[in-house]
């Protein structure tokens, strides 16, 4: 064989070679992204795991507490004839309130959404009626269906004019049926203190929400938007979307568009045991692409020089 056809099999070879040496460089490159970015990621849906069942326990638990408190007042409020005297149940609804401080105020309901006494009106003053309000009709199909507590959509009280979330709790008689409903209204600021002092990175935020997509409670709230519509519409992002699909399951992990940042999330959730409302706590999936590229560029900016030592050793030669 010539000489030159010797310097063209010799420069061939290094071409190829050259050439694997750059496709064994960028599989690893694309390797080490795809398994770093997993790996980055799977440490923050284990965080946010955590939080998400601490929230749904301490969430759980209180309503537990509150649905018992409810039913030893249910027991008090009718006589053994199943009567009520709405001034011994104005004094002990005035007591319950003073044994728990988050709940502003407590009142008597009948059926057909007429208020018949509260902890904190004049006796004999006329009180309003809820009929119309879709949080107590919603509830009120809730009660009747068998739920013994429903936690409602946020409102405006009627009575403290703050926002609120309802607690409904029905007294039922000897038979089992529906006769009246114990309101309760819970401030806002009661869930949000289980989980404002959590660990929750910039940008992340935890809610609990009704399985008919309204929100019950949010931390934080965004500046820019009226708790009117915050709490006002029901939710149809990604977890809203795959909740349904799947049959609200115990807990899980979706990523997708949110509804309130409207950007790219990570939920995790957890469902509450006894009532059907689900914890969640979100984070935007750039706030983890930010703690990935903060460990890895080191280890780009490596290979990018072992890259350009290869290729400057290549057009040498």
């Amino acid at each position: 064989m010539s000489i030159n056809g010797n310097e063209y099999l010799s420069t061939r070879n290094l071409r190829l070679g050259g050439s694997l040496f750059a496709f064994l460089f960028i599989a690893f490159g694309l390797v080490f992204s795809w398994q770093s970015w997993q790996t980055e990621k799977a440490g923050e849906i284990q965080h946010l795991s955590v939080l998400s069942e601490l929230g749904e326990k301490a969430l759980g638990s209180y309503f537990s507490q509150i649905e018992r408190a409810l039913d030893l007042l249910s027991r008090d409020l009718l006589d053994n004839d199943g009567e009520l005297d709405a001034q011994r149940a104005q004094f002990l609804l005035q007591r319950f309130i003073e044994v728990h401080a988050k709940l502003p105020d407590i009142a008597l309901v009948r059926l057909d959404g007429q208020i018949l006494v509260t902890a904190k009106s004049a006796p004999g003053a006329a009180l309003p009626s809820v009929a119309k309000e879709p949080s107590f009709i919603q509830s009120r199909e809730e009660l009747l269906k068998g739920q013994t507590l429903s936690i409602a959509r946020p409102l405006i009280g009627l009575v403290v004019k703050e926002w609120v979330i309802p607690l409904r709790y029905g007294i039922r008689d000897k038979r089992g049926n529906l006769v009246f409903i114990i309101t309760a209204g819970m401030l806002l600021s009661k869930p949000q203190s289980f989980w404002e002092n959590a660990p929750l990175p910039e940008g992340t935020a935890a809610g609990l929400r009704r399985d008919d997509d309204y929100l019950v409670s949010r931390y934080p709230i965004p500046n820019d938007v009226e708790l009117k519509n915050f709490y006002g519409k029901p939710l149809t992002g990604v977890l809203s979307q795959h909740l349904r699909r799947a049959q609200y399951p115990v807990s899980g992990v979706v990523e997708g568009t949110g509804s309130v940042a409207g950007s790219d999330q990570l939920f995790v959730y957890h469902r509450l045991s006894h009532y059907p409302l689900t914890f969640f706590v979100t984070t935007p999936l750039s706030n983890i692409r930010a703690q990935w590229w903060g460990k890895v560029r080191s280890s780009y900016l490596l290979v990018l020089v072992l890259m350009a030592g290869g290729f400057s050793i290549y057009r040498w030669t």
